[in-house]
């Protein structure tokens, strides 16, 4: 299954929250590129990978692992990857570098498998990174190899719902930005990130989102 990269406010709850009629179907051309292209902005400057702020079932990604005992589940960008739950024995680790990843199938239910934040989904968040422990009876693997794409993980990833408050920016950053575009700037290149920098207003939500968020995600480095 791939990724699916849907805006974090849909075109119905933009309209509603602005005042407008579901059935209006003035702007749909421009908010079918507005609604998708600042949802991948809020997630990358949140830190997250494309589609992580939703969520995401049964999704098969693959990590590069630096040994050691604990995988951060970041990707070559530094983009974070939360992860709700592994299906069973879907956290495969291709330790001969093969590509097979046959090399271990594991899962939570193995108890030198561990999911960081360790108290991340009491809390209703999501783990960012998994630890082998070490010292416990029956473990097969302690450490993670060192080699790329050698880690293997398919489950459920992002939060189990889409907060409320990145709806909000996303609709109110659109809404911005599509009054800018009526006025025949910002969008002319549909550069969505660019489009954000170059409008006031946009800019400060996206600010005040990332400002607010950056302290409060849980996040392991």
């Amino acid at each position: 299954m791939t990724i699916v990269l849907a805006p974090l406010a849909s075109r119905e709850e933009y309209l509603v929250r602005v005042g407008r009629l579901p059935t209006d179907t003035t702007d749909d051309d421009i908010l079918a590129d507005l609604l998708p292209g600042a949802s991948r902005v809020v997630e990358k400057r949140l830190g997250f990978g494309p589609g992580m702020l939703a969520p995401q079932t049964g999704l098969t990604l693959i990590f590069d692992a630096y040994g050691g005992s604990e995988l951060v589940l970041r990707d070559e960008s530094q983009l974070l990857y939360p992860l709700r739950a592994i299906d069973g024995n879907g956290l495969c680790i291709d330790e001969d570098g093969d590509g097979a990843y046959d090399d271990y199938a594991l899962d939570l239910n193995d108890a030198w498998v561990q999911g960081l934040p360790v108290n991340a989904l009491t809390l209703g968040e999501a783990y960012t990174a998994i630890r082998l422990r070490s010292g416990v009876s029956g473990a097969t693997i302690t450490a993670f190899p060192h080699r790329a794409s050698c880690v293997r993980i398919t489950g459920n990833w992002g939060p189990s719902v889409t907060r409320g408050i990145f709806k909000e920016r996303v609709i109110g950053i659109v809404r911005e930005l599509l009054d800018a575009h009526r006025d025949g700037a910002a969008t002319q290149s549909y550069d969505i990130e660019e489009a954000i920098e170059r409008t006031p207003k946009a800019r400060a939500l996206l600010t005040m989102l990332t400002n607010e968020y950056s302290r409060k995600l849980p996040v392991i480095a």
